[in-house]
Parts: structure tokens; C-alpha cells; sequence
């Protein structure tokens, strides 16, 4: 059965590369959510995981939820971690 927050990501975040950072806001853009369960960043969550775009955020809730089922790799410092698997 899925999950209510799973609607169309997987056309967008399926096997993504994301990246650990702290979210900051500019002039243009005062706020992002997570692409899955709507927590607003930076009021609900100061941090989070983002593609290397800064497109897409995820929380670190949904991430540990999600991440084996959408098969994500986390970026080192913006590129990919050695082994580009997660480890548990």
C-alpha cells in the first residue's frame, strides 16, 4: 500500500542524488516544502536534504522513510558519496 505523501515524485526524485543542507532563504524565495509531506522549511524544519538543483527539498523524516524505496545516494560535499549507496 503507499503512502498518503506519495503522489507524482517519483517522475522527479526516483534514484536522485541529494545533498545534507541548511536551508536560507533570499530575496526571491522566502520558503520551500517537502516534496512529500508539506513541512515548510525553515519554519517546521531548519535543515534538510536537497537535490543538487535546490529544486526538491526532503525532510529528514520522509528521507529515512523513503530512501531505500526511491533508491537515493547522498552527495559528500555536493558530489557523490564512494560507494553511492546508503548506509544504514
Amino acid at each position: 500500500m503507499e503512502d498518503w505523501r506519495i503522489t507524482n515524485q517519483r517522475q522527479y526524485l526516483d534514484g536522485a542524488t541529494l545533498v545534507w543542507d541548511h536551508y536560507s532563504t533570499d530575496d526571491a524565495w522566502d520558503h520551500d516544502h517537502c516534496e512529500l509531506c508539506w513541512a515548510k522549511f525553515p519554519e517546521d524544519e531548519s535543515a534538510g536534504y536537497r537535490t543538487r538543483d535546490s529544486r526538491h527539498w526532503i525532510c529528514k523524516r520522509c528521507f529515512e522513510d523513503f530512501k531505500e524505496d526511491f533508491s537515493w545516494t547522498v552527495a559528500e560535499n555536493g558530489q557523490p558519496a564512494k560507494n553511492n549507496h546508503l548506509e544504514n
